[in-house]
């Protein structure tokens, strides 16, 4: 954020409201749909994966019992984001883009739900040039989400 939005020099001018709403809230937008998606929310990984976010004692409890016993569905899409950030994040021109192609790497069985969501908040714009016209064919952005899922770059 304080790259797109701050000056690039001492006294250079800010992004118009416009501009950071136009790319902060598609930002915003996209995070919260991520964190509000009940697949990913859901989607628990094995207990390990936990331990270092929990307190030894709750770690045992985490064996026991599983990790939707100690975990919330809140907290287990969070982790995962951070977890993505910590591990497999690497900031470039496209953070957005970056987030999305590590989150899928990291966690394969959810690639598909994390691309519905950036597909759906992006309205396609990020892997169709064409989006623009086609978004609103039936079953458009299943078929862009199929492409990612093969590994196929967007045109």
């Amino acid at each position: 954020m304080y790259r797109d939005v701050m000056p690039p020099e001492p006294g250079g001018a800010l992004e118009n409201a416009s501009q950071m709403m136009a790319s902060e809230g598609v930002i915003a937008t996209f995070f919260y749909r991520l964190a509000s998606d009940e697949r990913l929310k859901n989607a628990y990984r094995e207990a390990a994966f936990y331990e270092a976010f929990l307190q030894p004692d709750q770690v045992a409890e985490l064996h026991r019992l599983g990790p939707q016993a100690v975990v919330s569905a809140a907290e287990n899409i969070y982790l995962k984001m951070f977890d993505v950030m910590h591990r497999s994040f690497t900031w470039g021109s496209w953070p957005a883009i970056a987030f999305v192609s590590a989150y899928a790497k990291q966690f394969p069985g959810e690639a598909s739900a994390v691309y519905d969501v950036f597909l759906d908040v992006t309205r396609g714009v990020t892997v169709d040039r064409a989006a623009h016209t086609r978004h609103g064919e039936p079953g458009y952005f299943a078929g862009l989400r199929d492409r990612l899922l093969a590994g196929e770059p967007g045109t």
